[in-house]
């Protein structure tokens, strides 16, 4: 296989020993620059999570390893960027589970549940990772303001859920939670706006 880094290209054995030889790669590059390991494309797929583990699934068959690093301020535009498209294809899903909800369809509604519960997890390790982060946008106290506003509705939500009380459920879900995750989709595009840029932009 052959890794590719900083478009320089140098060839590997495909077996498991090759995976340490790639983290040490990526620890030197790390060591030599300012700039911050984002993902990995393993054949075109890019992967942000769980390398090792998709590296080696892929072991006997891979071709390419490509070793994405970004600026710092590259990677933040990427974190809203992420955040912004996660929302607005989650947004109609977490809607419509509110009409099931309402309208009757209670199973399909509860299994649709443990997807939003998923969901509601990720965004907030995503508001997370920019509160890690050595810079935080200009706009940040509106992501503080929208997370804490969410954690407490989840706790809410998990008291319903608790009770099953679907009712409950629907109503935080559609009166709390969906509004703030549209304030939180729109603080991501400001965020953009104001200090990233979208690709293909003219």
């Amino acid at each position: 296989m052959k890794l590719i880094i900083d478009q320089q290209a140098m060839e590997l054995k495909n077996e498991r020993s090759a995976i340490d030889y790639i983290y040490t790669c990526i620890k030197e590059k790390l060591d030599q620059s300012d700039k911050k390991f984002s993902h990995m494309i393993l054949d075109g797929q890019e992967i942000y999570e769980d390398f090792e583990d998709e590296i080696v699934e892929q072991i006997n068959t891979l071709e390419n390893v490509e070793i994405v690093f970004l600026t710092l301020k590259e990677l933040m535009n990427e974190t809203y960027l992420t955040g912004e498209s996660y929302l607005a294809r989650a947004l109609p899903e977490i809607k419509a589970t509110v009409d099931l909800f309402y309208q009757g369809g209670i199973e399909q509604a509860w299994d649709n549940l443990e997807q939003i519960l998923f969901a509601l997890q990720w965004i907030d390790q995503l508001v997370e990772s920019i509160e890690k982060s050595e810079h935080q946008p200009t706009n940040w106290n509106d992501y503080l303001i929208i997370i804490t506003s969410i954690r407490a509705e989840l706790v809410q939500l998990e008291e319903g859920i608790r009770l099953k009380d679907n009712i409950l459920i629907a109503d935080i879900l559609n009166y709390e939670l969906v509004p703030a995750l549209e304030n939180l989709k729109e603080t991501f595009t400001k965020s953009i706006d104001l200090e990233g840029e979208r690709r293909n932009a003219n």
